[in-house]
Parts: structure tokens; C-alpha cells; sequence
């Protein structure tokens, strides 16, 4: 529980601006935009010696736009021994892309990864494993996953659906706790 003064905050919450379907399609482009010169949170993608691969994630942006540069950096990865993702300075994003990313190093079989309950609707949303993911999935690959105080919400998630299911270590500082959905409240 955070607990801010801010009217100005408090105002536009209760009152909030209703938006057109112009200004509704500049903000899904600002974000698109936003994505593209984060190269989708997918800073760094190679192979070290060893047959190890890196994978740098700074952030886990929607599938819908970030979902080619997923495959191709998990595509670019699929034969390597082991895999090290690192989410050291990773602050954040979609659930959806956990689930994506998190499927590559499962059998096909799905399994539960995350139940996300939100209290005022009485509704719980189930993270399953996919069934298919486009390319190669990498079962056998020892996977590591770097964290830090930065570490933020859904690479937390991420971090959490993949040990929960013994397909990785987690190697680093303890995160900054926020695995979950949140709200302002006015």
C-alpha cells in the first residue's frame, strides 16, 4: 500500500477524460513507436563460447507487436546448451509475453504457469503454457535467469513461472516485488 497526496491525480481519476477514437489511435501508435525504438525490450540477442546463449530483456511489450522479434531472438537461440535471459534492468510489461517466452522451454503438454485473481471484478485469469510456439522449443537447455533490484513486475512473473516449474535458476538480487496487478485508488 502506497499512499500519495496528489489532487490533481485524484481529480482526473474521478473524473476521467474520455478520449476519441483519434486520440485513442495516436496512443496505440506513441506505444508501437515506443516499442520499435526499444527494439521490443529485446536489447541483446548472441551466442557466447560454450554454446551458451544470452538473451537481454528489458522489457516484455505485447505480443501483438513485439511477438516476430520474440520468435526470431528465441529462434535465433533454439540450439544453443543453455540459455541465460537476463532481466536485470527489466521494469515491467505484458503477461502474455511471459506465457510465450516461458512456452519455448516447456514440453508441449500445457501446464499452469500463473492465476492472476483481480478482486473487484471476482475474476481469475489462468496463464497456461501454449501448445504451439513457432520454431524450435528448448526442453533440454539448461536455462538461467539473471535478476537485480531493478527487476520489476512481469519479469518477475516470468521468473516465478519458470522456476515454479523447475526450468530454471534464478541467479541475483532479490526483486523489487511487484508480480502482480495493482490500481490507484482515489
Amino acid at each position: 500500500l502506497k499512499v500519495i497526496f496528489d489532487p490533481r491525480a485524484a481529480k482526473e481519476q474521478l473524473y476521467p477524460k474520455k478520449f476519441t477514437d483519434e486520440e485513442l489511435e495516436a496512443q496505440r501508435n506513441w506505444r508501437l513507436a515506443l516499442g520499435q525504438l526499444q527494439n521490443f525490450g529485446f536489447e541483446n540477442v548472441k551466442i557466447l563460447d560454450g554454446n551458451i546463449g544470452y538473451l537481454k530483456l528489458t522489457g516484455f511489450f505485447s505480443l501483438e507487436n513485439a511477438g516476430p522479434t520474440a520468435v526470431a531472438a528465441m529462434n535465433f537461440l533454439a540450439n544453443t546448451f543453455a540459455v541465460i535471459i537476463d532481466l536485470r534492468e527489466s521494469g515491467g510489461g505484458n503477461p502474455q509475453m511471459c506465457q510465450f517466452l516461458a512456452t519455448y522451454f516447456l514440453d508441449k503438454e500445457p501446464v499452469l504457469l500463473n492465476s492472476i485473481y483481480t478482486r473487484a471484478k471476482n475474476e481469475t485469469n489462468q496463464y497456461w503454457s501454449l501448445p504451439y510456439v513457432p520454431g524450435k522449443r528448448m526442453t533440454d537447455a539448461d536455462v538461467f535467469l539473471l535478476t537485480s533490484k531493478d527487476t520489476f513486475s512481469a519479469p518477475e512473473g516470468f521468473a516465478y513461472m519458470l522456476q515454479q516449474q523447475k526450468r530454471a535458476t534464478v541467479i541475483g538480487e532479490t526483486t523489487r516485488g511487484g508480480a502482480h496487478p495493482g490500481e490507484t485508488k482515489p
